[in-house]
C-alpha cells in the first residue's frame, strides 16, 4: 500500500494486529512502565538528599541536648514523611490517569481490527467512528495532565514554587 505508514498498513488483519500491539506497547506500555520506574526513583532520590544532616541551632542543643536533638528528627521526619505522601500520591494519579485516559484507545483499536471483516451497518460504523476519535482526544489530555496534577495533588511544595517562579517572571519583566 502506498502513503502508508507502514508497508502492510491496514493491508490484513494479521498486520493490523501486530501494528497495534506495537502501537500499544510503544505509545502505553512503555511510557507507563516508564513513569512508574522513574517516578518511584526520583521518590527515593529526593527521600534521599532530604536525609542529609542538618545543623541543629546551639541554642537549643546548649540548654537540653537529648531533648532538642529528638525533638528536631521528629519534627524534620514528619516534614520528609509529608513531602513523601505528595510525591507518591502524585505518582499515582498520573500513572492511573495516564493509564485510564490511553487503555480506552488501545482497546477501541483491538477492536475494530478483530472485527474488521464483520459485517456492520452504517450505524455501527458511525458509532465506532465516534468512539475512535472520543479515545483519541482523551489522548491529547495526557499532554496536559501533569501540570494540574501537581498543582491540585503536588501539595503546598509545588504551589509554592509555582507562585515563586511567577513572581520572578513577573519581575523579570517589570524590571525591563
Amino acid at each position: 500500500m502506498t502513503k502508508t505508514p507502514l508497508k502492510c498498513f491496514n493491508k490484513d488483519k494479521k498486520c493490523r494486529l501486530v501494528s497495534d500491539l506495537i502501537f500499544i506497547i510503544v505509545t502505553i506500555l512503555i511510557p507507563l512502565i516508564s513513569m512508574v520506574v522513574f517516578g518511584w526513583m526520583t521518590i527515593l532520590n529526593v527521600r534521599l538528599s532530604q536525609t542529609r544532616i542538618e545543623p541543629i541551632t546551639t541554642v537549643s542543643i546548649i540548654s537540653h541536648p537529648s531533648q532538642a536533638v529528638e525533638h528536631h528528627r521528629r519534627r524534620r521526619r514528619r516534614r520528609l514523611d509529608k513531602t513523601d505522601n505528595y510525591l507518591l500520591t502524585m505518582l499515582f494519579i498520573q500513572v492511573i490517569l495516564f493509564a485510564c485516559l490511553t487503555l480506552p484507545l488501545a482497546i477501541q483499536r483491538l477492536y475494530a481490527t478483530l472485527t474488521m471483516y464483520a459485517q456492520k451497518s452504517k450505524l455501527h460504523h458511525r458509532i465506532e467512528n465516534f468512539i475512535y476519535e472520543t479515545t483519541l482526544l482523551l489522548t491529547y489530555v495526557v499532554d496536559g495532565m501533569q501540570f494540574y496534577i501537581n498543582t491540585l495533588s503536588g501539595g503546598r511544595v509545588f504551589r509554592k514554587a509555582l507562585i515563586d517562579l511567577l513572581q520572578l517572571i513577573i519581575r523579570k519583566i517589570m524590571c525591563r
